[in-house]
């Protein structure tokens, strides 16, 4: 076992979780990677020291799981990919969802047409972050933090707090790629898994900072209409809205996906999912409520530990998985 980090304080405690002394501790993953005592490797750093140490990783001959995205990027992503399959190894994301019982039944539902035709995806983040983390000044970084480490490949800039602590690298190009694609992709990987297409046709967004003032890069309030050709299951295509906003939260459903069928509707998150009937219109209603199976609900903890688990049977089976 071996942990590595840049941070020296939360390396210590680390290694201290992982086991004391026994466990050794880099400071510098190209070292960890060198380790002949490692076999697979967790990447769950910051959003631009994703695909360098998985390719490292790779060269050296170790298996991967990695947290989403996969990169900030499509051509870093692309070339993530391209590195696993030279060196045949074993990568897995953290898209958990693809692990989780109810969201394969769900998907199994959708592609065997139990919603009809679908036209439209609405899928949405809602977020209360009022009254925002505000704009400190850039400042010397923590003694324990290489700081020139931590940006990596990056476009240099200067240390701030609001980068490095509570969840920020998704807000700054320096560490993330916007918090729309911190949680979105959670979301378009289940939409394009369900509704069996790779990518849209046009894509059209807009945003701003509209729910609070920050010295963030990314907004804080963001919409995008995705369209997609037609494909196996929407004969005519569909539209994908998403939108994200950080100045007011649901009580429930706070992070959904809406298929609309012509048959029936289906919400969709980590709690489970409901159907609503649809009648065309002109035809009575008769009202049934929504469906909801209780013994297809997956609990929030069960998804990091099924698909964890399922990471180490591919690792071991030598089996590519299916996120």
């Amino acid at each position: 076992t071996a942990v590595c980090d840049v941070n020296a304080k939360y390396l210590a405690d680390l290694r201290e979780k992982a086991g004391g002394p026994r466990v050794a501790a880099y400071s510098d993953y190209r070292k960890l990677v060198e380790d002949k005592n490692v076999d697979v490797v967790i990447i769950a750093t910051n959003q631009q020291w994703h695909v360098l140490p998985m390719i490292a990783a790779c060269q050296a001959g170790k298996d991967v799981f990695l947290e989403k995205p996969l990169g900030q990027s499509i051509g870093e992503g692309q070339v993530a990919l391209a590195a696993a399959k030279k060196y045949g190894r074993i990568i897995q994301v953290g898209t958990q969802q693809r692990s989780m019982e109810h969201y394969q039944r769900a998907v199994e539902l959708i592609q065997a047409g139990k919603l009809g035709e679908i036209s439209e995806v609405k899928v949405w983040d809602y977020e209360n972050y009022w009254p925002g983390p505000g704009a400190p000044p850039d400042c010397p970084p923590p003694a324990e933090l290489d700081w020139n480490f931590y940006v990596g490949p990056s476009a240099f800039r200067n240390y701030n707090p609001n980068i490095y602590y509570n969840y920020g690298y998704d807000w700054f190009r320096v560490a993330g790629a916007g918090h729309q694609v911190a949680w979105g992709v959670h979301h378009f990987d289940v939409v394009l898994w369900a509704m069996q297409v790779k990518w849209p046709k046009t894509v059209s967004a807009t945003g701003g900072n509209f729910a609070y003032t920050s010295n963030h890069d990314y907004p804080n309030t963001f919409s995008a209409t995705l369209e997609f050709a037609p494909g196996p299951v929407a004969r005519h295509g569909f539209v994908l809205q998403y939108t994200m906003r950080t100045g007011g939260r649901r009580e429930t459903r706070a992070h959904s996906k809406l298929f609309v069928g012509t048959e029936a509707s289906m919400v969709l998150d980590r709690a489970g999912y409901s159907i609503v009937r649809e009648v065309p219109r002109g035809q009575k209603m008769v009202s049934t409520g929504p469906y909801v199976n209780a013994e297809e609900t997956v609990r929030p903890s069960d998804e990091q530990s099924v698909h964890f688990a399922g990471f180490i049977e591919n690792v071991r089976r030598r089996r590519q998985p299916g996120s």
